[in-house]
């Protein structure tokens, strides 16, 4: 069995802890430098097998002081917002944790400085829709079906509202 990243081992002591208790884990020591940045991130639950999508929540921007912080309230707020489907103790010993770091916005200006592939895209419009489209999303081939894809999820009219699009570089750790 693989070592799990320690941002994923956050991801899952949190989450243990919180679905155990109901109740927000102690803070550990995250000393590390890495984890004292301030850093945008998405985190992921999937359920295994099949890899299926359990909860999924995070921010293009960040939203707390360290990124050890984004993790840790980013999975709070997942794993709580669940409703009837919440996460039982029982799922634990299968669930797959995964957490998505994203770079620094890069505004940009045209669609050729944009490849799924490599890049997320952010856009954001003058009425405050905004929709986030992480890079290697399946089904997204180019940048046109990226920006589609942006527009359609943030109901953003594009005759009336002015968008503008940033992308962003993601590293994944699981």
């Amino acid at each position: 069995m693989e070592d799990m990243h320690r941002f994923a081992a956050i991801v899952k002591s949190t989450t243990e802890h919180y679905v155990k208790s109901r109740r927000l884990p102690p803070v550990p020591d995250h000393s590390a430098p890495d984890l004292q940045r301030q850093q945008a991130c998405y985190i992921y639950l999937f359920a295994n097998p099949g890899r299926r999508m359990r909860a999924m929540h995070g921010s293009p921007l960040p939203r707390f002081p360290t990124l050890a912080d984004e993790i840790t309230n980013h999975t709070i707020a997942a794993i709580s917002h669940l409703g009837i489907s919440s996460i039982r103790r029982a799922e634990l010993g299968s669930l797959i944790y995964l957490v998505a770091v994203l770079g620094p916005l890069q505004r940009i200006s045209h669609p050729s400085q944009l490849d799924p592939r490599h890049f997320g895209l952010f856009m954001l419009s003058d009425q405050g829709k905004s929709a986030v489209i992480l890079p290697q999303r399946t089904g997204i081939e180019t940048a046109a079906d990226q920006i589609a894809t942006a527009v359609r999820e943030s109901m953003i009219d594009v005759r009336r509202d002015t968008a503008v699009m940033y992308r962003f570089s993601v590293t994944y750790y699981d």
